[in-house]
């Protein structure tokens, strides 16, 4: 899905709720969705700047573009360096293996049916739009 499409999906879409108890981890890929041929799972799950124990709170991982809820995945522990080692399924083009200093990724999984209806296709909040980084980290 491209960004002019997103943009006006979001127009339309309700907004999320995200409940008091949830710990939900918000990863923008703005950039990485215009990738041709790019997994939306490989697009949220690789090459973040953020604090791996924090994030290993996260019951899910959002996949968020132009404020809205792509995917929704299950991230499998622990968060590791995003490097050739731990991600070999990651393409050349993607890797951009000397450039990861301080970059986490997660293998993971789509969540359940009933998780991804609950956000998927839905509008991220207003108080969680906007902050300036890709990583939002929300109840947590």
């Amino acid at each position: 899905m491209r960004g002019k499409d997103i943009r006006k999906q979001y127009k339309t879409a309700a907004t999320a709720e995200f409940p008091d108890q949830s710990r939900l981890l918000l990863i923008c890929v703005n950039k990485t969705i215009e990738w041709p041929n790019l997994p939306l799972l490989d697009a949220v799950r690789y090459s973040w700047v953020l604090s791996p124990e924090r994030a290993a709170n996260a019951e899910y991982v959002l996949a968020v573009a132009h404020g809205l809820i792509l995917g929704v995945y299950v991230a499998e522990l622990p968060w590791m360096a995003a490097n050739k080692s731990n991600f070999p399924d990651i393409s050349e083009d993607q890797g951009n293996w000397g450039n990861q200093k301080g970059r986490y990724g997660f293998h993971g999984h789509e969540a359940p049916k009933n998780i991804r209806d609950r956000y998927c296709g839905k509008r991220v909040p207003d108080q969680w739009r906007n902050h300036g980084a890709p990583i939002r980290y929300v109840h947590f």
